[in-house]
């Protein structure tokens, strides 16, 4: 699928909730990778190829604290369809006192599993943050390299849900971010969670019901 088709995929499906769950139902039926808990703490499901220069992604997110401090590979273009995400671009400044340390996050495409890495080893960082905005039924873009963290607002028991838009990935062996964390065992703590069959029912209900109040 190329990028023009994945733009007008993506264009469509933000607003014709009948496509968005014929692509759901379509990842659900995937053997491996399409339906994930991601690290950064949301429920990731690929709608396209990942594999592709551009692709599509729903994220649903429950919880409401920041993800951790990360950039990507790819510029991002994001609708929000329920609730409000609240997104915090941020700078990372070399500091000997700082308590974040830099990871690597490099995705191995053959058994869908990320590998994260200090780098580089031995050197601390502070976190800046510039802007800060709250997002409602509204689309928004992040730049390819941006460092930024985001969280779902609103009630501990809601949810929101985006749809995500991946354009100029590159190469996959070019495919590297990067995640800024406080914590030292961060890399051993995001272990790959792929989804198990049950979960994956239990969360395409979820998604339907959520779509059939929009």
């Amino acid at each position: 699928m190329s990028g023009t088709d994945v733009q007008q995929l993506y264009d469509s499906a933000r607003t014709d909730l009948r496509l968005l769950r014929h692509l759901v139902n379509g990842a659900a039926k995937q053997d491996i990778g399409a339906f994930e808990n991601h690290p950064l703490g949301f429920i990731h499901i690929d709608l396209t190829d990942v594999t592709a220069d551009s692709s599509l992604a729903l994220h649903v997110w429950s919880g409401t604290t920041f993800t951790a401090v990360h950039d990507h590979f790819f510029d991002l273009t994001s609708c929000v369809l329920t609730g409000c995400i609240e997104d915090v671009w941020c700078e990372a400044l070399e500091d000997l006192s700082g308590r974040y340390v830099r990871f690597s996050v490099e995705y191995d495409w053959r058994k869908a599993e990320r590998r994260f890495r200090p780098a580089p080893p031995n050197v601390s960082y502070t976190i800046r943050e510039s802007t800060r905005t709250e997002r409602v039924q509204e689309e928004y873009r992040i730049p390819k390299r941006q460092l930024h963290k985001s969280r779902r607002l609103g009630a501990v028991s809601g949810c929101a849900m985006t749809l995500m838009m991946r354009a100029n990935s590159g190469p996959t062996s070019e495919r590297i971010s990067y995640t800024l964390s406080a914590d030292l065992k961060f890399e051993a703590r995001v272990a790959e969670r792929a989804m198990s069959d049950t979960g994956r029912r239990r969360v395409l209900s979820f998604i339907h019901a959520q779509l059939d109040a929009i």
